[in-house]
């Protein structure tokens, strides 16, 4: 049996929480657990956003306009412009790879907490989907948006 690392366990968290893990696989990330503590805090979170998520999503009382309603939001969401030197300093970096939203919010919120306020933290993603779900989860958690292109983005952590 091999070894995962923290990243690797962390890529297979939902999968473990949806208990669609079996055999080998499976051990494998019991076995970390059970070595790692950092793991076990950042599967709690994950198991509290699943479960956030999983009750929202189970809600099927949802208004009508509401399709509309968040296509009208996201068409006025504004984009940060680029800085006129570029882009800013960045006192931390994460190389998001192609994770997607979940895994990928569940790294930035470690990494920022990690990190002092006001400092900057340079996310690399391949995600399609991290151009529309960082500005809106940037702008839920007071975090700042500095500057983006196509799969870099520049984060300052809030204040407080």
């Amino acid at each position: 049996m091999t070894r995962l690392t923290c990243d690797e366990a962390m890529r297979q968290f939902f999968a473990y929480l949806d208990r669609a893990l079996s055999g080998d696989a499976l051990e494998e990330i019991e076995a970390h657990l059970e070595e790692c503590l950092n793991c076990c805090d950042r599967l709690a979170f994950s198991r509290h956003l699943d479960g956030v998520v999983k009750t929202r999503l189970a809600d099927p009382e949802m208004p009508a306009d509401l399709e509309e309603r968040i296509r009208k939001r996201l068409g006025t969401m504004v984009m940060p412009a680029p800085h006129p030197a570029g882009p800013p300093t960045a006192d931390q970096v994460v190389d998001g790879g192609s994770r997607a939203c979940g895994e990928l919010l569940i790294t930035i919120k470690s990494t920022l907490d990690s990190m002092h306020p006001g400092e900057v933290l340079k996310l690399v993603s391949r995600d399609p989907g991290a151009k529309v779900d960082l500005p809106v989860w940037c702008q839920m958690t007071r975090h700042t948006l500095l500057w983006s292109d196509d799969a870099t983005y520049y984060i300052r952590r809030r204040e407080s």
